[in-house]
């Protein structure tokens, strides 16, 4: 099972280095975009490490567009390698595994024909809050985490019409009757579904038309193209362990108190988020957990 681990980084390298240096065996190869703001990243890279081109990087924004181009930069990077892989996993610099190399592997060919990318239930009572980042047009000064721009945001949001409604008057007019689909950003999918997904995503204009302004589409865009493609049915869940329960902005950091629930763990391959300045030990133990 060949596997090509696509990595959007910030932050940390040696945490980015630990993390490549757990997943790395004869069959992964590593495809890293580095955030164009970040001025130093250096990292010790073997030969199977591959960057976006410096040329190409893009300078990611909180809850923008900006998250998609970088992962279809990622995505370009790797196809443009003409290396063969049957499997390609889209992580962060702050995930880890939580599974072995071989368990990963085995996982792979035991659901060999299935895809890995939540896709939110549209009974779900989140499927109408989310729906409210497409419903309506947010300006580009919208997307920051600035404390005034989050409460404008949420008064704008209001306005429009609260979370489960908005009013026709600010109801966003749609070409297509394109139905959004909502889940997490993380996924892990097969070398055909990519390839379909790459190919209706690539067109600039397409991803604008569909999703420009919308928030937080790195939650919709990959989930909307894929239930419009020909392997709808073949997904399964996600296998990206979060805590959102903190914070509704971003998934929790977690620790070394977390290290139970994570060894404990049975549907998931990986776990985010992790930050090495906040706790490293959970690191470690996790590493000599999983290579014992």
């Amino acid at each position: 099972m060949k596997i090509a681990y696509l990595i959007l980084c910030h932050k940390n390298p040696h945490q980015v280095e630990r993390l490549i240096k757990q997943l790395n065996t004869d069959n992964t190869d590593f495809y890293l975009h580095i955030d164009k703001k970040v001025r130093d990243f250096k990292i010790t890279a073997g030969n199977n490490v591959y960057y976006v081109p410096k040329s190409n990087r893009i300078d990611v924004q909180w809850a923008s567009m900006s998250m998609i181009y970088a992962t279809m930069m990622l995505i370009k990077t790797a196809l443009k390698s003409q290396k063969e892989y049957d499997f390609y996993f889209l992580l962060s610099g702050q995930d880890f595994p939580i599974k072995s190399n071989k368990y990963i592997s085995d996982f792979l060919e035991n659901n060999k024909g299935s895809d890995f990318i939540q896709i939110l239930p549209h009974s779900d009572p989140m499927y109408i809050r989310y729906s409210k980042r497409n419903a309506i047009y947010y300006p580009d000064w919208m997307f920051s985490q600035n404390t005034y721009v989050r409460i404008l945001r949420k008064l704008y949001i209001y306005v429009t019409g609260g979370y489960k409604h908005t009013f026709k008057l600010f109801r966003r007019k749609q070409k297509n009757s394109i139905v959004y689909e909502y889940g997490s950003q993380w996924w892990g999918l097969r070398k055909e579904s990519l390839l379909w997904i790459y190919d209706f995503l690539k067109k600039k204009e397409n991803l604008t038309r569909l999703f420009g302004n919308s928030l937080t589409p790195d939650e919709c865009v990959f989930q909307t193209a894929y239930m419009l493609s020909p392997y709808k049915t073949k997904h399964q869940d996600k296998v990206v362990f979060l805590d959102w329960a903190a914070n509704m902005n971003n998934p929790r950091i977690l620790t070394r108190d977390d290290l139970k629930l994570l060894i404990t763990d049975k549907g998931n391959l990986f776990a985010r988020k992790f930050d090495e300045s906040v706790d490293s030990t959970i690191l470690d133990w996790l590493e000599k957990r999983i290579n014992s």
